[in-house]
């Protein structure tokens, strides 16, 4: 199965800590990592994720 990660998935492991969608997104990036999910995301994504990271840490954050 492919799947689209939105940029969620990656900012609530980093951002969140005692979230319940903090767990299932980590759950969901070990299942790809290990090779149990196949996913895919966009060029975009990655800059909100940027974006927000440094909004949300500072700028130092990148």
């Amino acid at each position: 199965m492919l799947i689209y990660l939105d940029v969620n998935i990656f900012l609530y492991p980093v951002l969140y800590e005692n979230e319940k969608l903090t767990k299932k997104c980590k759950e969901i990036l070990v299942k790809i990592a290990s090779g149990k999910l196949t996913a895919y995301t966009s060029c975009l994504s990655w800059d909100e994720f940027v974006w927000v990271i440094s909004k949300t840490l500072g700028k130092n954050a990148r």
